[in-house]
């Protein structure tokens, strides 16, 4: 029951009641109902209550986190789309108002080419070690 109450409880401190608000009341319901067993002498009910219980917290604990991690992420989204624009703000003033552009193709000056022939074909590798045998 005391960790049943225990993961209540951090649920609630988390935000659940704002962010699955659902869970978390079914969490408490359950906790509620494990304690009236308990009073009553139904352990085993109680303690399957108590289960139930923590795991509706705990749901509604990562729920809660989840949406906390979710504005985190679009704060920093947020963050980062402004330097990111005050960034290409501040590239475009440092260009220079009229960049020089390259020449032209007719102004430059070709080099000259050179071919060079075509290679003899080779002998095969077969005859000319045969004239080596062969002395």
């Amino acid at each position: 029951m005391s960790r049943a109450q225990s993961s209540l409880q951090a649920a609630q401190k988390a935000g659940a009641g704002d962010a699955d608000p659902v869970d978390l009341e079914f969490a408490r319901g359950k906790y509620q109902q494990a304690q009236t067993a308990l009073g009553n002498g139904k352990n085993a009910l109680a303690a399957d209550l108590a289960n139930e219980s923590i795991a509706d917290s705990q749901l509604a604990l990562t729920k809660a986190r989840l949406a906390t991690l979710r504005g985190q992420i679009s704060a920093q989204t947020k963050e980062n789309a402004r330097l990111r624009k005050q960034l290409l703000e501040r590239a475009a003033k440092a260009r220079p108002a009229a960049v020089p552009q390259a020449p032209s193709s007719s102004d430059v000056q070709e080099l000259p080419q050179t071919v060079l022939p075509a290679p003899a074909s080779p002998a095969p590798a077969s005859s000319s070690d045969a004239v080596q045998e062969g002395q």
